[in-house]
């Protein structure tokens, strides 16, 4: 029914004009929601999002794109499936047209939106307040919890609230390293330009070698100069163009899911993956040795070189016997934690021909330390590697 061609062919582009266009539909029909159900068909390069229903949802369309490179739109294609009544022919039809034309016309000019969210931790404690040109937090003492207010481009209201989700989520991943604190995100309430409250005077935490615990004073949550500065990068950017700190990120979700669930043996799965990741922030490829056909520097040497970077040698030794447990967790199945074992004083000593001591032993780091080593090294890196990049602000969506 409805086609246009558009001749987009960078991704980031290709869904800003996704964004606008789904945006200018739900401006014309409130009512419209999806049954996605994605496909890609690569010989005939297209592919198809699914059902958009329009009207109280009583109307069928098809949506899809075809393009000529991967990530591009070349056409969009919006095709009514219901009844082609005259009357219900005519509505869909000028909800389409519309909505294609003013998206083509509208998508490199996304408006700003101030979105707040409220941030819980487990041990209800709040945040000092910080702001930059894109992000205040502030606390609400009443509801114990602070507040992240982001200033974000999107092309509606959801729109807005999902772009900010998105960022949101990747400044709690960070601050879970930075104050060793895992908070989660509530409700969003969307706002204007005009409510972001830029505050003056940020105090920063100035100790920059602390280990244990939390970055605490006067029952707030400080954060370092440097952790303020990452949290404006995250913000200025809905679409982060620095590879070593997207890669740092990722290091720090594997710590911040590290810090949510439960079991021992995911915990350190997912902490010593953190290191792994954090590790190789510039994408060092390892050389074969050329007469065994052997990685000449080893991920397990990666690693145990960034403790080693940061921690005691005593410390990293533990680091290097988890690596290769969880390795062996990972691809061979053993187990990390025997449940059996720990019965303080009632231990029943037992042979293991694979352990460097001749038998069993418990887990030498707890859970907690192993949190705040890994957490202590992300810091570090922070400071010595991270910060010192030239990032540039992204002044668009």
């Amino acid at each position: 029914m409805a086609r246009m061609e558009i001749s987009i062919q960078d991704q980031e582009k290709a869904n800003q004009f996704l964004r606008a266009l789904w945006a200018e539909i739900r401006l014309r029909d409130p009512s419209c929601v999806w049954l996605y159900s994605p496909k890609k068909e690569g010989k005939q390069k297209y592919v198809t999002f699914g059902f958009l229903h329009l009207i109280n949802k009583t109307e069928r369309i098809y949506v899809g794109i075809t393009y000529e490179r991967r990530g591009g739109i070349e056409s969009i294609f919006l095709d009514h499936l219901g009844d082609e009544s005259a009357e219900i022919h005519f509505r869909i039809e000028a909800i389409l047209y519309q909505a294609l034309e003013a998206a083509s016309k509208n998508y490199e000019m996304p408006r700003l939106f101030t979105v707040t969210g409220c941030l819980d931790s487990q041990h209800k404690i709040l945040l000092a307040e910080y702001s930059g040109d894109r992000f205040s937090i502030k606390n609400d003492l009443q509801s114990d919890t602070s507040k992240l207010t982001i200033s974000v481009f999107g092309y509606d209201a959801l729109d807005a609230s999902v772009t900010y989700v998105k960022i949101a989520h990747k400044v709690l991943h960070f601050l879970s390293i930075e104050t060793n604190v895992s908070f989660r995100l509530g409700s969003v309430t969307i706002g204007t330009e005009k409510d972001l409250e830029v505050l003056h005077g940020n105090k920063y935490f100035e100790d920059t070698d602390w280990l244990d615990g939390w970055p605490r004073k006067d029952n707030l949550l400080y954060i370092s100069k440097e952790g303020v500065e990452f949290i404006e990068w995250i913000a200025s950017c809905a679409q982060n163009d620095i590879q070593t700190r997207e890669k740092f990120l990722s290091a720090c979700k594997h710590f911040y899911t590290a810090r949510e669930v439960s079991s021992e043996e995911t915990i350190t799965v997912l902490c010593v993956s953190a290191l792994e990741v954090a590790s190789n922030l510039h994408n060092i490829k390892a050389v074969p040795c050329p007469s065994c056909g052997q990685p000449t520097y080893k991920i397990s040497q990666r690693v145990t070189d960034l403790v080693a970077k940061f921690l005691p040698s005593h410390i990293v030794k533990f680091f290097k016997e988890y690596y290769g447990k969880r390795s062996k967790y990972l691809h061979e199945g053993i187990i990390l934690r025997d449940q059996s074992f720990y019965h303080f004083g009632k231990n029943i000593p037992q042979l293991n021909k694979d352990s460097e001591y001749g038998c069993e032993v418990p887990n030498q780091l707890s859970v907690i330390n192993l949190w705040e080593y890994t957490s202590y090294c992300l810091r570090g890196l922070l400071k010595s590697d991270i910060t010192h990049q030239h990032a540039p602000v992204c002044v668009d969506a």
